[in-house]
This record gives C-alpha cells, sequence and structure tokens, in this order.
C-alpha cells in the first residue's frame, strides 16, 4: 500500500496512464508499491511491473533489478509488465507481447485549431 508521501511522488513524476495510483487500483483492485522508482500492482498470485520509470531515464539495469525485487516480494505466478522496451534478459522468458500507442500532448503550449 501506498503512502501519502509515495502517491504525492507518483503524482509529480507520472509519466504514463498506468502511474494514476487510483486508475490503476480501480481498476486491478490491486495493492500498489514502488519497486524502486517503478510503480508496482500486486494481488493474489500476479503482479503488474509498471516500466516506465518515475525518475530519471529507462535503463535495462534498474528494470531488472527493481522486477527481481518486486518479483522476490511477491513469489507472482504471473507477471505482466508495461514498459518502452523489453530487456534482453526478459525475451526468453516473455510468453507473449503486445503493443500499444500513446501521444504526449504539450499543455505547457496548447495549440488548437479554429475549425
Amino acid at each position: 500500500m501506498l503512502s501519502p508521501n509515495e502517491e504525492e511522488y507518483i503524482f509529480k513524476n507520472a509519466r504514463v496512464p498506468e502511474h494514476i495510483p487510483a486508475l490503476m487500483a480501480g481498476i486491478s483492485q490491486a495493492d500498489l508499491f514502488l519497486a524502486g522508482p517503478f510503480l508496482c500492482l500486486a494481488k493474489d498470485d500476479w503482479l503488474i511491473f509498471v516500466g516506465y520509470p518515475l525518475a530519471g531515464e529507462f535503463s535495462e539495469e534498474s528494470f531488472s533489478l527493481a522486477l527481481e525485487k518486486a518479483m522476490t516480494l511477491i513469489r507472482p505466478l504471473h507477471t505482466w509488465f508495461i514498459a518502452p522496451e523489453i530487456p534482453a534478459s526478459l525475451v526468453p522468458k516473455t510468453k507473449s507481447r503486445e503493443s500499444d500507442l500513446y501521444y504526449r500532448l504539450d499543455l505547457r503550449n496548447p495549440q488548437f485549431s479554429n475549425r
């Protein structure tokens, strides 16, 4: 479970929709926690690892270390992760892969059409 300070940290550093605690907890009914700069969700025998770091840039090393920490803590039978890329060390262990598209909006300088 996230502390109020952790929730504030997440809100200040969120980069993707999966970083919204209320959204993810509502959809999954899972417990949320941090593993390093990564948000995790766990319930029963599964783990969802949000592989977009809340601080710094994505790196295979930090991803792998934090995922290992989360898996050691939870010991899930099923693990899903959402990430900008699959670390090379996980490719042979990955059973399936899906992709999605994200659009980034510049909210500091919005441009609107007159149409």
